[in-house]
């Protein structure tokens, strides 16, 4: 909206994270509590299939056909390409000889299901043929596109990335923060905690921090773990901890956007061990609080974001003894957590929002010259 050259205009094809709505891999209500519709010009379409969590049912909003092809749009930004209704706006799009931007945030190693992988190799690169430009949110992504035919001069970045601004001003208070969340938890100043936020679901596999933890727990005993998020996988964990003894151990729940920067800065390492993880914001947001960050191959953005002994460290997905080896280096070495912290935070700043608008704008302009 800032951007002089840009006239935007946000088309909503469902409701959620404004309207409260259970979210099955959360296991509960969510309904974001930080300002989400402030400051841009946007409306919401009116979805036939609301409440539809996946698929290509998920958003089918026949009204797109009017607003993109009969709208007074030079190009359309679309969002994935695997619902009808990114098919709608595309179609209506090209009929009505507006430039096509695509940005979806996949990679080569999707665990698809078979059917999926054959509409892909099937079906994709005509997709994608047709559209004038493409963003891509990390170089996994872009290989991605790359594997299906997109040439390079179509290829522009819009990186995965965080509200940098919004953890920086809350980072002013993180000293009182770190205390208060600290103590409410039962957390020791001087302890050494390694937070995981997200989903408990399979793919994000959570247990591989907890299996690590357990292997730790003895000779390090100033660590301590910190669970964020809810789902499916999140009772059995909390059961074996109980088993096991485990008393250095928090699990504390789903957390809404106006709470999770308190854990960052009460936490000193951040685990994102998940097997497949295309661009998982938490990462930036962990690093931009000056984390130092253990993540596995499985997250996409592990190869150009994370650098292994300058700003974190890289694990194949599913290893757990490397997981619990990069995390016992951490709690034990503070000044490796200070130096990897703070090139944690400068290489998530080139991570912006504000380099993303660049990215769009020469999107726009390579579509403009063609």
């Amino acid at each position: 909206h800032a951007n002089p050259r840009v006239r935007e205009f946000v088309l909503f094809l469902d409701r959620y994270g404004v309207e409260s709505r259970f979210d099955p891999e959360f296991g509960t209500d969510v309904k974001w509590d930080v300002p989400l519709l402030a400051g841009y010009r946007h409306k919401f379409m009116m979805n036939l299939t609301s409440g539809v969590d996946s698929g290509p049912a998920m958003r089918i909003n026949p009204g797109l056909i009017r607003e993109v092809g009969f709208g007074r749009y030079d190009a359309v930004l679309i969002t994935g390409y695997d619902t009808l209704s990114a098919q709608f706006a595309l179609v209506a799009a090209k009929l009505s000889a507006k430039k096509v931007i695509l940005r979806a945030e996949a990679d080569l190693s999707n665990p698809s299901q078979s059917l999926r992988t054959w509409l892909k190799n099937r079906f994709l690169g005509n997709i994608l043929a047709h559209c004038d430009a493409i963003m891509y949110s990390c170089e996994k992504n872009r290989q991605y596109f790359k594997h299906f035919g997109v040439e390079d001069d179509k290829l522009f970045p819009i990186l995965s990335s965080a509200d940098n601004a919004y953890f920086l001003e809350r980072r002013r208070q993180s000293s009182r923060r770190r205390s208060n969340r600290r103590r409410h938890h039962g957390i020791p100043e001087d302890a050494v905690a390694a937070l995981f936020v997200g989903r408990h679901i399979d793919r994000k596999r959570p247990r591989d921090l907890f299996d690590a933890f357990k292997r730790l727990h003895a000779q390090h005993p100033d660590l301590w773990a910190v669970f964020v998020g809810d789902g499916p996988l999140r009772s059995g964990i909390e059961i074996d901890a109980r088993a096991a003894g485990l008393d250095r151990i928090v699990f504390a729940g789903f957390k809404n956007l106006s709470e999770i920067a308190d854990y960052y800065f009460m936490a000193d390492i951040f685990v994102m061990p998940s097997q497949y993880d295309p661009t998982p914001k938490a990462v930036n947001e962990a690093m931009i609080c000056g984390l130092p960050v253990v993540v596995s191959t499985g997250v996409g953005t592990a190869n150009d974001l994370v650098v292994d002994d300058v700003n974190g460290f890289v694990c194949e997905a599913g290893d757990v003894d490397s997981l619990a080896s990069r995390i016992g280096r951490l709690a034990t070495e503070p000044a490796l957590r200070a130096r990897l912290g703070r090139a944690a935070e400068a290489a998530a700043m080139e991570w912006s929002p504000e380099a993303n608008v660049r990215g769009l704008v020469d999107a726009l302009d390579y579509c403009a010259r063609k």
